[in-house]
């Protein structure tokens, strides 16, 4: 998986994972389809979607939702789900009350050559790394309290009103609780036939 993820034609590829908008999976090679497809079958639909994390070590499909992709610079982590294919199981996690959320950057890597506002994402990382506001990922934070190389990078105190909770979706289990690999969903038994293909 590893070697299919170095060799994607799209997305951000780093260390642990390559990360693809939603919209560009469908450019991605066959094996990396039917990878992301069965964390799609676990996982089910997630509403506002932005980016699919594939993980290159790991048996993990991640989905991840970010506030306004296309309108906000430096978007925001919300929520996310996480996809365990080897113990076929979600969890979620919350990021709207987190003090400084992950917030992304260079966006134009994460979509296709035709996604329509990729030349305007490139504008913008083109001009902030000659700025220098790019040679220290760390400091770009959506923390108000944050020392960052510019205040564009802010967000005001309290939080905006689009960053309230977003509860898990219903069919995401609380994490505390453990699920019998027994009482597998039929999503859950497709994507577990699936894998053994991938393997």
């Amino acid at each position: 998986m590893d070697r299919a993820c170095r060799g994607a034609p799209v997305g951000k590829l780093l260390p642990d994972a390559l990360y693809v908008h939603h919209t560009a999976v469908g450019h991605l090679p066959p094996l990396l389809r039917v990878y992301e497809g069965c964390g799609r079958q676990l996982a089910g639909e997630v509403n506002g979607l932005t980016l699919v994390k594939l993980s290159r070590r790991r048996p993990r499909v991640s989905y991840l939702v970010y506030e306004s992709f296309d309108r906000v610079a430096h978007p925001a982590l919300q929520s996310s789900i996480v996809a365990d294919l080897k113990g076929l199981r979600l969890h979620y996690r919350d990021y709207t009350r987190s003090a400084n959320p992950p917030v992304l950057h260079r966006k134009e890597r994460f979509v296709a050559e035709d996604y329509p506002a990729r030349p305007r994402f490139a504008r913008l990382t083109a001009r902030e790394e000659r700025l220098g506001l790019l040679d220290a990922t760390t400091t770009i934070t959506a923390s108000p309290l944050a020392v960052t190389g510019s205040s564009r990078f802010r967000f005001p105190t309290p939080p905006p009103q689009h960053l309230q909770p977003i509860p898990p979706p219903a069919h995401v289990a609380d994490p505390r609780q453990r699920r019998s690999p027994r009482s597998l969903t039929r999503s859950q038994a497709t994507a577990t036939a699936i894998m053994q293909h991938v393997r």
